[in-house]
């Protein structure tokens, strides 16, 4: 759990020195949020014991979805039990955990969806790809519930929804019978979803745009949780915009991810199996579409948008899936940076401009993430508020910046 107090404010005391040039030198990260949480909940709907190693226990978002699951009735640290009402914080996969659980017990309820505050996030398409498992699934205020019993389907999503996906991918997982699923988000962390579910006895076949599993499940999963990108690239960044050297030691991450440092004139070695370090050696304005099929997810777009802000000239960010991902932009203007909103979802940022202290607020994790970055590289103190949000998905974070040279103090 987070030892932040809520409510507590990060003042930095920029500009930070080359991160990677004083300190450990390497920053060692556990899984990844967005891994563990699908992993955790689907774990829930699994016959007998579940072991997830590398657990960013450290998360509160992994504190909640531990929460909800003790409250469901499963017993962490011991084989999960009979339950299926969750009650405890809400999470934006509380859908997946919703699915597991009404394909285990036959009916479930949990808290309606949280999450980032980045626009319109329906949750219509998740209920209705439980309906077409055969659930009766629906949203009754601050509630979800589902009863009935799964069955194998066909289906294709209208458009490639990260949570939706692993909606589709549990019950096709725990029901009995062969599935096949198209239009799906096969992003990283989902692969490594579909692979868990393999180890625990679904027979998988990933296929261009989907997937065809074959369940029930026959047994609890068994997986190590793998690093993602998202963290790994904040951490990069922040050593990028720095000046430094600093060494990301990243399990399991999709390394695929890291080629958006190349169109800034970024250069990536790996120093080890799973360690990396990035230098900037010809600097450059970039253009980058997030959030496509395919294509960097709309998670780096606010990551980049930091890393912008030391190159010369005009970037320019579009965010397809979540163009309402831009409450950080005001942030980053309050601290004298060059950016402006173009268009719904288009960031444009004019650097390297000199940026002063001031206040901020983190709206949601990875704007926060973009402000922290650019508090590093700020000439005068920054009080980031909202730091709540940055803990969601990054472990021990004012520990480790100390670690590495950085003033920053808890008040």
């Amino acid at each position: 759990m987070s030892g932040t107090p809520r409510g507590a404010v990060w003042r930095l005391l920029g500009p930070a020195p080359p991160l990677g040039s004083a300190g450990p030198g390497r920053v060692v990260l556990s899984g990844g949020k967005n891994a563990a949480l699908p992993l955790m909940l689907a774990a829930a709907g699994a016959p007998g014991a579940s072991r997830l190693l590398r657990l960013p226990t450290g998360l509160t978002d992994v504190d909640a979805a531990a929460t909800l699951l003790r409250s469901a009735g499963c017993v962490l640290g011991d084989s999960p039990s009979a339950g299926g009402v969750a009650d405890g914080p809400a999470i934006r996969s509380t859908p997946v955990l919703l699915a597991a659980l009404a394909g285990r017990h036959g009916v479930a309820e949990t808290p309606a969806p949280g999450g980032c505050a980045i626009g319109e996030r329906s949750i219509r398409l998740h209920l209705e790809v439980m309906r077409a498992f055969g659930l009766d699934a629906r949203e009754e205020g601050p509630r979800l519930r589902a009863s009935g019993q799964l069955r194998p389907t066909r289906l294709q999503l209208p458009f490639p929804s990260t949570t939706a996906s692993q909606v589709a991918i549990v019950c096709a997982a725990l029901a009995p019978g062969a599935s096949r699923l198209t239009g799906l988000n096969l992003r990283a962390e989902n692969l490594g979803l579909l692979a868990a579910l393999a180890a625990a006895g679904a027979e998988v076949r990933v296929t261009a745009d989907g997937a065809e599993i074959v369940g029930p499940l026959a047994r609890g999963l068994d997986v190590t949780v793998p690093a993602t990108a998202d963290e790994a690239l904040t951490w990069l960044i922040a050593s990028l915009i720095t000046g430094g050297a600093l060494e990301v030691e990243a399990a399991g991450v999709d390394d695929a991810q890291f080629a958006v440092l190349e169109a800034a004139g970024a250069t990536l070695e790996r120093v080890g199996q799973s360690v990396f370090r990035a230098a900037l050696l010809a600097p450059r304005p970039f253009s980058l579409r997030f959030g496509e099929p395919g294509g960097p997810g709309s998670d780096l777009h606010p990551l980049l948008a930091a890393l912008a802000l030391v190159l010369p000239g005009v970037s320019e960010l579009v965010d397809i899936r979540f163009p309402q991902r831009t409450a950080y932009v005001e942030g980053l203007r309050r601290l004298g940076a060059d950016v402006t909103l173009a268009a719904p979802g288009v960031v444009r940022v004019r650097g390297p401009a000199p940026l002063h202290g001031g206040a901020v607020d983190a709206a949601d994790l990875r704007g926060g993430a973009a402000l922290l970055l650019a508090a590093l590289v700020a000439r005068g103190p920054v009080a980031l508020r909202g730091v709540e949000q940055l803990e969601r998905g990054y472990e021990a974070l004012p520990a480790r910046l100390r670690s590495l040279g950085v003033g920053l103090t808890v008040v």
